[in-house]
């Protein structure tokens, strides 16, 4: 069996990084030829590290910043060194990785390392790379390599990289579902009834959320319900950005570990996905969140959330206006209704679609084949 290093250069970054690679590593516990390569930098919590080492083998190496160019190149020198310690891999797996750095430096890291493979998964859509002929160059040449692979999230994103990239094979622009539903889950129980519907907005605090008009809303309106922002903010210029939130009464400043975040989902009636300048081809890790907490979601309908909600009936989708988003908050199913209920089933749907325990296979048979 193939021996695998799954790297993560960006393992210190605020937000999901860290935890999106401990739901993978659960999901794939027990498969041994596979071990984690992670950015380490002090003055970060060492609590993500000591979990992950609990399920698998890990390496660190150390970082300045949570910069993914740095993290990249010096993940690059750390597997240098793991070679020269006879520490060989047949396939080096990036979660993430600075595309356009890999490109231009692989060729000389290939020559010295000689993986069978190298993968990487990448987040978003082409566009950024098209912007210049240089970079399009090198990154088309880098994919065009026998042994690279080019993971997208999303058959929306895999479709527009194909598109984009017709000098690549299509099977070096490929599509590698999430593993962000390990299990147990725990059951689906619906929420407690109380006088107010219970809205919630967790996770990263950050402009882009539909906070800058959701906020004005719920409190120019309090009968739409309750309205929870939980999280920490992105950076101090988003803190500053969005300064209007220390004065809201539902605004809860703080880091939220996993489970705190769980708890806290499992507490609302739906949670809010209303994102502005969003790319809908991404996917969101609130969407998989809610499924874990059994909750519906309100989404915008384009894009690959839109895509999971009409397929599966997991939520709601929201109107792009926001006067008519109004209305429709007002006129929401109830938790003691059967609607509501039907909402339910659809997260159940939801998660044995995407369950870890049914993508397990193919995640593995892509990383050890």
């Amino acid at each position: 069996m193939a021996k695998v290093v799954i790297v993560q250069p960006w393992f210190t970054a605020v937000g999901h990084p860290a935890q999106s690679i401990l739901n993978t590593a659960k999901a794939l516990c027990g498969s041994t030829s596979i071990s984690y390569l992670v950015s380490a930098q002090d003055g970060t919590s060492e609590e993500p590290l000591n979990k992950l080492r609990e399920l698998a083998k890990v390496e660190s190496f150390k970082v300045a910043t949570p910069s993914l160019r740095e993290g990249t190149l010096k993940a690059l020198v750390k597997l240098l060194k793991l070679n020269r310690q006879k520490r060989h891999f047949q396939h080096v797996f990036f979660f993430d990785a600075h595309l356009v750095l890999l490109s231009l430096v692989w060729p000389f890291f290939h020559a010295v390392l000689k993986p069978q493979r190298l993968s990487l998964i990448y987040l978003m859509g082409p566009e950024r790379i098209l912007r210049s002929r240089i970079v399009t160059g090198f990154v088309t040449r880098f994919l065009q390599r026998k042994e690279v692979s080019l993971y997208l999230r999303t058959e929306e994103l895999m479709a527009a990289w194909q598109k984009a990239f017709t000098r690549v094979a299509p099977d070096g622009i490929r599509y590698l579902s999430s593993l962000e539903l390990p299990g147990p889950l725990l059951p689906i129980t619906p929420p407690t009834t109380c006088d107010q519907i219970k809205f919630g907005v967790l996770g990263q605090i950050r402009r882009g959320k539909g906070l800058e008009w959701l906020v004005p809303m719920f409190t120019r309106r309090p009968e739409l319900g309750e309205l929870l922002v939980a999280g920490a903010f992105n950076n101090a210029s988003e803190a500053e950005a969005m300064a209007f939130l220390q004065d809201f009464s539902g605004f809860r400043n703080e880091y939220l570990a996993d489970d705190t975040m769980l708890a806290i989902a499992q507490q609302q009636h739906y949670l809010l996905m209303l994102y502005d300048h969003w790319d809908a081809r991404m996917e969101s890790a609130v969407l998989y969140l809610a499924a874990r907490a059994g909750r519906p979601v309100i989404a915008f309908g384009n894009g690959w959330c839109g895509r999971q909600i009409n397929e599966y009936g997991n939520g709601l989708i929201a109107p792009a206006n926001h006067a008519d988003i109004e209305s429709l908050l007002q006129s929401l199913p109830s938790p003691a209704s059967a609607e509501y209920s039907k909402l339910l089933l659809g997260v159940e749907k939801f998660r044995q679609a995407h369950s870890s325990e049914k993508l397990r296979g193919h995640y593995l048979n892509e990383l050890v084949n």
